[in-house]
């Protein structure tokens, strides 16, 4: 994900094309595949939650973060 505005750009886009739906999985599929290009865009966890980072009518963008046991 090279920035956050970038990639919900290409996710708006995606929303007016034929199969939007595999055009978004596509897009997010991508985004996701370099995990600390995601981390230096929106940040390490600090808790979990979520936060909407994106919504219009046929469009919601979350931030979730789980939960986690870690091992000391």
């Amino acid at each position: 994900m090279s920035s956050l505005e970038g990639f919900l750009s290409e996710c708006r886009a995606a929303m007016g094309a034929h199969r939007a739906q595999s055009h978004v999985h596509k897009i997010v599929t991508r985004a996701i595949s370099d995990p600390a290009a995601v981390l230096r865009e929106l940040g390490e966890p600090e808790r979990a939650g979520m936060r909407t980072l994106y919504r219009a009518d046929n469009l919601t963008v979350l931030k979730i973060v789980h939960p986690c046991n870690r091992s000391p």
